[in-house]
């Protein structure tokens, strides 16, 4: 229940549904369900910055030759909350938001984790979900998103 401690209200009501699906061992559930309550918190931040600025990066990051970012070949044109959650995909959201300095490649990498874990919990597989993979998942999404100052609502 720590998660809850550098939340907004409105996170609040998604994290506390979550924490109830973990603890009756729903943890598939309880991932999806913070994993979008993060999400929410990283385009609620975007909103804050700017989507000119958002979309500016992510123009900026299409032209790199070379180096980490080499590979990463879109832009994106958006204007709204609706926009940036129809139109990026939340692995793009975090390649953006590492080239704008909002986490760095290490947090990068770990949320990327958590991501693969939100998709290993949404779709059938033998990868199983445990108690301790979904402690580990709400420690990375507490310090590096909810804690985050970079991400201050």
């Amino acid at each position: 229940t720590k998660i809850l401690e550098s939340v907004t209200e409105e996170e609040k009501d998604y994290l506390d549904e979550a924490l109830g699906c973990a603890n009756n061992g729903f943890f598939r559930a309880s991932v999806v369900l913070a994993w979008n309550a993060a999400v929410h918190r990283m385009h609620k931040t975007v909103e804050r910055l700017g989507f000119d600025e958002f979309n500016k990066r992510s123009e900026e990051m299409k032209n790199i030759k070379d180096g980490r970012f080499k590979r990463f070949n879109k832009s994106f044109t958006v204007h709204s909350l609706s926009d940036l959650s129809a139109t990026v995909f939340d692995n793009d959201l975090l390649w953006v938001l590492e080239y704008w300095g909002l986490i760095d490649a290490n947090q990068h990498e770990r949320l990327s984790i958590c991501f693969t874990m939100r998709n290993n919990s949404a779709h059938p597989g033998e990868a199983p979900i445990t108690e301790e993979n979904v402690a580990s998942f709400y420690s990375d999404l507490k310090s590096m998103v909810f804690d985050n100052p970079k991400f201050k609502l």
